[in-house]
């Protein structure tokens, strides 16, 4: 009988666009096939569609002289109609036929893998590598994404680099090897190989994405904002990896995270890094973006920038304001206090030296609040009623003599 050889990689071309050429490789030994299983695959090649050449091929192999290649090229018809059961059954069928068949085997895996059976796709890959000569860059690359996953980096290392042995200039793998450096704490590695990369590429958003986590991790916070504007600039529907404004908030450009914060429509965010342009000696500016903020919190920014700049009497205005939307404030209600008994409001200020006192950690620092209004008031008896209470449960030292001088006066 009459043989011939025809490689995986033509009869896959052969059999059209829809043929899985993801699983295409040239390693590995191909089979020999009789002039019928040529003919069989040569009909299904020409089919005028999928449907037709799965026709054909199913009933080449229910016939005796069904070798490797005709199960394989089922089984790849199969796979790219993502009927994966069917596809493994007739790989399987295939590795049956010939074991050394390195195509069937690394596709099996693959579709393993596609079918969501990963530990059988791991299994079934390192045959096929092995296979290879450890040499297939498809499979490592796999491999090398399954051991991230799985939290293995260093396993992932030595995947990728094996990778990158045979195939040195694959974009994949360099990315993913910046990646996985990342996760191993060797930011500055990580860094120039995105750089390396980003010199060939300027447009290249996996390398600027990379390089943005790798600068950030090794705290050049300002580096990566140049990386993150570079990357908005040449693709503007680019997801960033990181978020601009804790860049810009983490090296105290306040103002420019709350334009972004805004943008995103955070306002928690918003709101702390207004309050840190405010203690920032920002203040006047804060004011302005203070509008920004939809809710009453917007009278209690407000009064704290005002407050800041030295405008008292308008800073107790705007807490007025928001106290009549927000009474359970605890910090607003001390500061509010204060700024009260400033503006001699000492009324005001004893109920929110009091409302302040419900939370623990504003609790002593109220006290000495309503101790100064009983001063102010030339209540000597209050005061030292308070103070008395505030020694109890500080037992401040410093505070004996003045509790000692209140009782003098209080005796007179």
């Amino acid at each position: 009988m009459k043989f011939i050889i025809i490689t995986c990689f033509l009869i896959l071309s052969a059999l059209g666009a829809n043929a899985v050429s993801d699983f295409d490789s040239a390693f590995g030994r191909v089979p020999t096939v009789s002039q019928k299983e040529a003919e069989a695959i040569k009909d299904a090649a020409t089919a005028p569609d999928a449907k037709s050449a799965l026709t054909v091929l199913k009933s080449a192999s229910e016939n005796q002289w069904a070798g490797a290649g005709i199960f394989f090229n089922l089984a790849n018809l199969y796979a790219a109609e993502q009927n994966y059961d069917m596809a493994i059954s007739n790989y399987k069928k295939s590795l049956e036929k010939l074991p050394s068949f390195f195509m069937a085997q690394k596709n099996l895996g693959f579709v393993y893998a596609k079918n969501g059976n990963l530990e059988l796709a791991y299994s079934e890959l390192k045959k096929a590598l092995a296979l290879s000569g450890g040499s297939d860059t498809d499979i490592l690359l796999w491999l090398t994404s399954r051991y991230a996953d799985c939290g293995d980096f260093t396993a992932a290392l030595s995947c990728c680099n094996q990778a990158l042995i045979y195939s040195p200039m694959s974009h994949s793998a360099q990315i993913a090897k910046a990646r996985i450096l990342l996760e191993l704490g060797m930011f500055k590695e990580s860094q120039w190989l995105c750089q390396k990369l980003l010199a060939d590429n300027i447009k290249d958003s996996d390398a600027l994405s990379t390089l943005i986590l790798a600068r950030a991790k090794n705290g050049d916070y300002i580096g990566s904002i140049a990386a993150c504007r570079l990357l908005k600039a040449l693709h503007d529907s680019a997801k960033l990896p990181l978020n601009l404004g804790d860049l810009y908030y983490n090296v105290g450009l306040y103002s420019n995270a709350v334009d972004c914060y805004s943008k995103d429509g955070n306002q928690d965010k918003t709101i702390n890094a207004l309050l840190a342009m405010i203690y920032s000696d920002d203040a006047q500016n804060a004011l302005k973006y203070c509008p920004k903020i939809s809710s009453s919190v917007s009278h209690k920014l407000q009064a704290f920038a005002l407050s800041v700049m030295g405008k008292k009497k308008e800073a107790f205005d705007e807490f007025a304001a928001y106290f009549k939307t927000d009474p359970d404030d605890s910090v607003a209600a001390n500061f509010y206090a204060q700024l009260a008994l400033e503006q001699k409001e000492y009324q005001i200020a004893e109920e929110f030296f009091t409302r302040a006192m419900s939370d623990t950690k504003l609790e002593i620092s109220a006290m000495y609040g309503l101790m100064r209004v009983a001063i102010a008031r030339d209540d000597t008896s209050e005061a030292l009623k308070i103070a008395r209470r505030i020694f109890a449960k500080t037992k401040n030292l410093e505070l004996q003599s003045y509790i000692k001088y209140l009782d003098e006066q209080s005796s007179q």
